[in-house]
């Protein structure tokens, strides 16, 4: 097999991805379904029209083994690429993309032919975190070389703006406040105010809805989003980047209206191969029997196995009529946050685990730590297990996490790697009020401090101290 006329990295070789979920009109849960045996969309109502919308996101340049069911509208919800933050693709200075480098033009190339050959009359695709060749090439040239990639209906890249295709308007923006390593359109000053009302579909990469640290009860909303789909009147919410929440939630928004929001990322949450212990290359699998990105023999990726989303999405009686926007870039308005980098060295390092189902904590512990420490930013168990194979540090902060996503993995790999050296401190409702979970967290990770919220002041107290006592 070849890859762009580049030398391969041969895997195992899986089967296609030939099923999908499916969620009809007006329905509260998702039913697997083959590819080719979806029901025929619900008659409208007098009027009214129903569109198949079809979900993905996350392919991570394992693209070619999803086998798409028909539809009026693909949505790609971001992270076409691979860990593009780490690979070379792009050089940046100070945090600022400089250059991308060929390997990375052919990549996005790469999928642009596929993306361009699916067989939808209407198909819309944002970026997301890992997709810095994105971010570095610009909104003009995105959209050209999927203009030139098309050979079936209209491909459209959305920056923070609407489109409309075939009667439905859609929101795309791949801005987020979450990022980690891999931190394309990152900006802690991305909001909604400016989606205007009638918005049909809104896609994102940071999903609106994610499951709540204990795993049960009601998701933990956005409190943004979930404002602009309440104040635009949104039909349906699409985002990937959470690969470990694949699925349906449907949160209530302030006007108390339920709104679907699906996470459609299709590949695992679960990285291997990679420059780490234990990391598993033997896992790594394709349906052409080589990797999309060769360098994933360097670092490792996801293998494609969750499924497509397939919605049916009634809409009101309206006329609406398409309308493109036009290339310029809006990334310019949403400035990322740059910090000096030799300002970062004299300081020391700190792990941040903050998955996204608490994005309130990240918003108040990230920015303090910060002013103390040399802080290398996580939401994922896979990037902290690397982040701490790359790098010592002298303290690690964390969430437990979430079913597939939890810092357990991380604190056992720092343990190994770093051994009682590092501060460890879990930040966490359920750990504060369970004595014996406490006590396996000290007895099996050495965890040294366990607070919850309103605590914040007495672990940078424990955290100062450790310093002290290690400087």
């Amino acid at each position: 097999p070849t890859v762009m006329n580049r030398e391969v990295f041969e895997v195992k070789t899986c089967a296609p991805m030939s099923k999908c979920m499916y969620l009809a009109s007006g329905a509260t849960r998702l039913v697997d379904c083959t590819s080719g045996g979806l029901p025929a969309p619900p008659p409208a109502a007098d009027g009214a029209g129903v569109m198949r919308v079809v979900c993905i996101s996350d392919t991570h340049n394992e693209h070619e083994g999803l086998r798409l069911p028909a539809g009026d509208l693909l949505i790609h919800a971001g992270d076409c690429m691979t860990e593009t933050g780490q690979r070379g693709y792009v050089k940046r200075h100070k945090g600022v993309i400089q250059d991308v480098s060929q390997e990375g033009v052919d990549l996005f190339k790469f999928f642009a032919a596929w993306f361009g050959a699916q067989d939808f009359p209407h198909k819309v695709m944002i970026a997301g975190n890992h997709d810095l060749v994105l971010q570095g090439l610009g909104k003009a040239c995105v959209q050209q070389m999927l203009d030139d990639s098309t050979i079936r209906g209209r491909c459209v890249y959305l920056e923070h703006e609407e489109a409309c295709l075939g009667g439905v308007r859609i929101f795309g923006s791949p801005f987020a406040y979450w990022g980690g390593k891999n931190d394309a359109f990152f900006s802690k000053r991305c909001d909604y105010n400016d989606m205007t009302e009638g918005v049909h579909i809104m896609v994102t990469h940071m999903p609106a809805a994610l499951p709540r640290e204990e795993g049960s009860g009601k998701p933990d909303v956005d409190k943004g989003m979930a404002h602009a789909l309440d104040r635009t009147g949104a039909l349906l919410h699409v985002s990937g980047y959470c690969h470990w929440a694949h699925g349906l939630y449907r949160p209530k928004v302030p006007s108390g209206k339920i709104v679907p929001c699906v996470v459609a990322s299709v590949c695992s949450g679960s990285m291997h191969g990679g420059p780490w212990a234990n990391s598993k290359p033997h896992l790594l699998a394709s349906a052409q029997g080589a990797r999309g990105d060769p360098l994933d023999s360097k670092f490792g990726g996801y293998n494609l196995d969750q499924l497509p989303i397939v919605c049916d999405l009634e809409l009101p009686a309206c006329e609406v009529e398409d309308n493109i926007p036009d290339v310029t870039s809006v990334s310019a308005s949403f400035e990322q946050e740059v910090v000096d980098e030799d300002e970062l060295t004299t300081r020391p390092a700190l792990l941040f685990f903050g998955p996204p189902n608490d994005p309130d904590f990240v918003r108040v512990m990230l920015p303090r730590t910060r002013e103390l420490f040399d802080v290398d930013f996580v939401d994922s168990t896979s990037d902290g297990v690397q982040a701490v194979a790359d790098r010592t540090y002298v303290a690690f902060i964390a969430k437990l996490g979430t079913e597939g996503n939890l810092s357990y993995p991380i604190i056992e790999a720092l343990r190994t790697l770093q051994g009682a050296g590092p501060f460890v401190a879990i930040h966490s409702w359920t750990a504060a009020a369970n004595q014996k979970m406490r006590d396996r967290l000290v007895q099996e990770l050495s965890v040294n401090l366990c607070v919850k919220p309103g605590e914040e002041d007495s672990l940078f107290e424990a955290l100062e101290k450790h310093l002290a006592a290690s400087t």
